[in-house]
């Protein structure tokens, strides 16, 4: 049964050497049958950490769809190659009913805090006097001005 993958690679960062890990890989997946459904490549990245003496390598991400009796097959010939820093494969599930409930409720759960965040930061807008009850108020205010009056 075939099932889809991803699979990162980081090549070495000078050009030729690249291009003969790209062969290389697209090789062994073309041998085991292995479908390339897309290649997006990043470019060049600095590492947090040296690899093989190397500070900067050249990442490309395949969408790959296979068996996954060939995966381990391809992984070894891959452990094999000197023209690779590092791989990693990633099996890709379609996500079940619960999973994608639990995204949804996770995005509207960060709607909402960022629409509440937004309130609260909002200046507040200007109110628009009432003019009745500015009238009231100031009809109030006369009558308890008038009446604390003393009388002789």
């Amino acid at each position: 049964m075939k099932k889809k993958y991803e699979l990162t690679v980081i090549y070495k960062e000078a050009e030729e050497e690249r291009k003969a890990g790209v062969e290389f890989i697209e090789g062994i997946l073309a041998k085991h049958e292995a479908k390339i459904l897309n290649r997006n490549e990043l470019g060049v990245k600095k590492f947090a950490y040296e690899i093989q003496k190397c500070q900067r390598g050249f990442y490309v991400f395949y969408f790959i769809e296979a068996d996954g009796s060939v995966i381990s097959k391809i992984t070894h010939e891959l452990n094999l190659s000197h023209l690779l820093l590092r791989y990693l494969f990633v099996e890709k599930d379609d996500p079940t009913p619960g999973q994608i409930e639990k995204r949804q409720t996770r995005e509207r759960k960060m709607r909402d805090f960022l629409a509440l965040k937004a309130r609260s930061s909002a200046p507040a807008a200007p109110s628009v006097p009432d003019k009745d009850k500015e009238a009231e108020m100031q009809e109030a205010q006369q009558e308890s001005n008038g009446s604390d009056s003393i009388d002789e």
